[in-house]
């Protein structure tokens, strides 16, 4: 599978130009096919300009890279004008997710050029490292979304979305010119953050990660007893059978790219709790929980499940490579490092401008800072807990070191 898909992509970025092109000519015909006839609001598409403003401004931060960020801003927008175009409730959040997808592919192309590839080279390599993970996510929110809302409404957008985030980033970023001064700045920022980052990295530590669980376990207790009211009055959302099916597909999907139960089961958990305090923190917002509201929640679940399902795939090829549990979870969080936190921050600064048509943005916005959380802390901190509550079995070679 992988050496097909290592052909594939390779053929990709040697016909890029005439890849670009076709992206181009799909992209304009999109457009045109959706906007034709449509009197598009002038306060929308001035909302819409300020958000993607906003959301490239955070980008740019991120990336010290005008042109790099200008494209992450601006990749998911093919994609969702193609699969729904107008303007729906969930439309911000299909963007915020994609965005989170975006900001991850960016900052690998960004890691890779300061290690010294070409630009095309550092695009393949971030293709190649997130396509699976990213196809794997996309897939099952999209499946979520049509089981709990009975229709396929934003599942279309949110795969064309994130589709769309694996095309145009990496073949338009390909093209890029990386100069003295991007290094010079990259550099900089890095260094900056790797402090924190440090800092971030103690949760593959046994104490520091039952500590967090603990944590994230209180958020969900607190987050189940402030839902239930909200769904009592919801008996679309009463449905016990289907929400146990769908952490159990998020368990089987993490457990199909981690190969590790344990990893598996705290990404279902993390997405358990984050689901769960989202749903109190809207019902705190506006005071009632509606099937609408429900598929925003989806989506800001899912963008956490994007660096979640990245990171556990990264991990397990440092332990295929031989490295230790807790190692190979570090250096999988390293390698994500500050991306999951600044497409959290780009979706966020994206919704912003929306407040003022109405104020449960605010709480939207705030929903991907805590996905990022969940991503970054609550999973990672869960494996570790369970890893040292459930020892794993170690050979005789690991324990006493090889000859």
């Amino acid at each position: 599978m992988f050496r097909h898909m290592a052909y594939i992509l390779g053929f990709l970025f040697r016909f890029r130009v005439a890849a670009a092109s076709v992206l181009g000519v799909v992209t304009v015909g999109a457009a045109l096919w959706a906007f034709h006839g449509v009197a598009v609001p002038q306060a929308a598409l001035f909302l819409s300009v300020v958000g993607l403003a906003f959301a490239g401004g955070i980008q740019f931060a991120h990336l010290r890279h005008i042109g790099l960020a200008a494209v992450a801003a601006l990749a998911p927008l093919p994609g969702m004008i193609a699969a729904a175009p107008g303007f729906s409730t969930a439309t911000l959040a299909v963007y915020g997710t994609a965005s989170v997808a975006a900001s991850l592919i960016a900052g690998e192309m960004t890691r890779q050029v300061l290690e010294n590839r070409t630009p095309a080279q550092a695009a393949a390599a971030a293709l190649s490292r997130f396509l699976l993970p990213f196809v794997v996510a996309a897939i099952l929110g999209a499946a979520v979304l049509v089981v709990w809302l009975k229709a396929a409404g934003v599942a279309p957008q949110l795969a064309a979305a994130i589709v769309s985030v694996l095309l145009v980033v990496p073949i338009a970023g390909s093209f890029l010119p990386f100069r003295e001064s991007f290094h010079v700045a990259a550099n900089r920022a890095r260094e900056g953050r790797e402090r924190l980052l440090d800092t971030m990295l103690h949760v593959v530590e046994p104490r520091w990660g039952l500590s967090l669980s603990g944590v994230t376990l209180v958020f969900a207790v607190l987050g189940a007893f402030g839902a239930a009211p909200l769904l009592a009055h919801r008996a679309a959302l009463m449905q016990p059978l289907l929400w146990s099916g769908s952490f159990a597909a998020v368990f089987v999907v993490a457990f199909a790219v981690a190969r590790d139960w344990r990893d598996a089961a705290a990404v279902a958990l993390a997405t358990a709790a984050l689901t769960l305090l989202d749903m109190w923190l809207w019902g705190r917002a506006t005071g009632h929980l509606t099937l609408a509201a429900f598929a925003e929640i989806a989506l800001t679940v899912s963008s956490a499940t994007l660096p979640m399902l990245a990171g556990s795939d990264q991990r397990r090829r440092h332990r295929e490579t031989g490295d230790e549990s807790a190692v190979a979870r570090a250096r999988a969080l390293d390698t994500l490092g500050a991306a999951p936190w600044y497409g959290a921050a780009s979706a966020a600064a994206a919704i912003v401008p929306w407040i003022v048509v109405h104020g449960s943005n605010a709480t939207l916005a705030m929903m991907f800072v805590l996905a990022a959380a969940a991503a970054t802390i609550a999973a990672p901190a869960l494996a570790t807990a369970l890893e040292a509550l459930v020892p794993r079995r170690r050979s005789v070679e690991e324990l006493y070191g090889r000859d």
